[in-house]
């Protein structure tokens, strides 16, 4: 990255922060919507074509927030589900929100439940298991990966999780690594954020 990038980059980060509290007060939560921010801007659309609305919105590269509202808990899940394996959540944070009998809610995307061990090794294995598959003689860059997974695993939870977290995690599922390297591994998508 030049200057010209790190700069462009620390702005738009300061930009999202910015909006952050803003977001949560403006996004509009009523069964059957969806709004997002692209830049500094928020939108709320009707959520008539359910999964594939909330999915091309995070695929949308202007866009860097998705909430989307549904009136039940199921479709919620079934939308969810879906959202989690989607490689572009990497750089769109979403949260998904529900009717109940006591107001809305949201739905965890990520386990939120057990120890912090055990949410992790939950994560880090969906995330293998989601964005990369096995291949003799492959390998992953560690710090590529944990920088991933960090940044997909914080746009789902709103928590973060270090990088000294993730190798912990790898080990106690059995990856094989080193300290630059995942073994035997490469990412079903090619390169995830290209």
């Amino acid at each position: 990255m030049n200057g010209n990038q790190t700069t462009n980059t620390l702005e738009q980060h300061a930009s999202r922060r910015e909006y952050t509290v803003q977001l949560f007060e403006e996004m509009n939560k009523e069964p059957g919507t969806v709004s997002h921010a692209a830049g500094g801007l928020i939108a709320t659309t009707a959520l008539e074509d359910g999964v594939d609305k909330v999915v091309n919105l995070i695929k949308d590269p202007q866009v860097w927030r998705v909430e989307a509202c549904l009136s039940d808990r199921s479709t919620a899940i079934r939308i969810a589900d879906t959202v989690v394996t989607v490689p572009e959540t990497i750089a769109t944070a979403v949260r998904i929100h529900y009717e109940d009998d006591d107001g809305i809610r949201t739905l965890p995307l990520l386990g939120t439940d057990t120890s912090r061990a055990h949410r992790y090794e939950t994560a880090v294995a969906q995330f293998l298991l989601t964005f990369t598959e096995t291949a003799n003689g492959a390998s992953l860059d560690k710090g590529e990966l944990a920088d991933n997974l960090g940044r997909w695993h914080r746009n789902l939870t709103g928590d973060s999780i270090s990088p000294v977290w993730i190798g912990r995690t790898l080990q106690a599922l059995d990856v094989e690594t080193t300290e630059l390297a995942v073994y035997d591994r490469r990412w079903i998508y090619g390169e995830l954020m290209e």
